[in-house]
């Protein structure tokens, strides 16, 4: 996978603020609340018509369901989409559009990798290094990572639970289980940049949302206040620990 030069972060748990424009998480079940306080505004989208189903679909699962749902999609005159959802949501779609619709060979695979990690914060009077990971000298692809990550939040200890990667084909669903956790994902591709619906499972812990990314890129989740009992995350774990589960998703596209 490429280094990193950008890093997407939704941390509205834990205090960290959106540093790229990506379109909606629609967080559910014990995933990071999402605030949707803005008000809902209408716009209109000519959209090619090979690509109106595709996108229409991903919108809805974005937008969400039932009492969750912060918007709406349908079809408008003329071929167009109509959606109804806050202003940062639209600008995420106007962004996919600008992007345009090269489409890659059919056959094109989208692989993701998911990094599963708990933290917990280290005493700073008493942390030698701004990070550390349990049994290990560190995860090279994650530096840049960890380091925002504690920076931004104060000395962390971080563990390791699995680190999966899926490989699906161009707009199909893959499904694939990991010691701890299960993945699904349908990715879209679009030159060097992905839409994927994401599905991670780990334990009690579920994170549902659309994503999007480009090559080389990470998109960085947290859920605080994560129960890590009963994986025996830290071999000197203590009930008071504040521990944090994230969950980190990088893009990489065969050419």
């Amino acid at each position: 996978m490429r280094s990193a030069s950008k890093i997407v972060r939704s941390m509205a748990s834990v205090g960290m603020l959106v540093a790229c424009s990506t379109l909606s998480s629609s967080c559910r079940q014990n995933a990071v609340p999402v605030e949707t306080a803005e008000p809902a505004v209408l716009r209109t989208y000519e959209v090619p018509p090979e690509y109106r189903d595709d996108l229409r679909g991903m919108l809805q699962s974005a937008l969400g369901a039932g009492d969750s749902r912060i918007g709406r999609v349908t079809n408008g005159p003329g071929g167009t989409l109509l959606v109804v959802a806050p202003p940062r949501i639209q600008n995420g779609i106007q962004q996919i559009l600008n992007a345009g619709f090269e489409a890659p060979p059919a056959s094109s695979p989208v692989t993701l990798t998911y990094w599963l990690l708990v933290g917990r914060p280290l005493d700073p009077s008493r942390a030698t290094q701004l990070f550390s990971v349990v049994g290990r000298r560190g995860i090279p692809p994650l530096e840049p990572v960890l380091t925002q990550i504690a920076t931004a939040q104060g000395p962390t200890e971080f563990s390791l639970l699995e680190q999966i990667q899926l490989t699906s084909m161009n707009q199909q669903y893959a499904e694939t289980d990991g010691r701890y956790g299960r993945v699904t994902q349908r990715a879209a591709r679009s030159g060097e940049r992905v839409v994927a619906d994401v599905d991670i499972r780990l334990a009690e812990n579920a994170f549902q949302s659309q994503v999007m990314l480009d090559a080389g890129q990470f998109l960085v989740l947290g859920h605080a206040g994560y129960d890590g009992s009963s994986l025996e995350v830290f071999p000197d774990a203590r009930m008071e620990d504040l521990l944090t589960l994230y969950y980190v998703m990088g893009a990489d596209l065969d050419p």
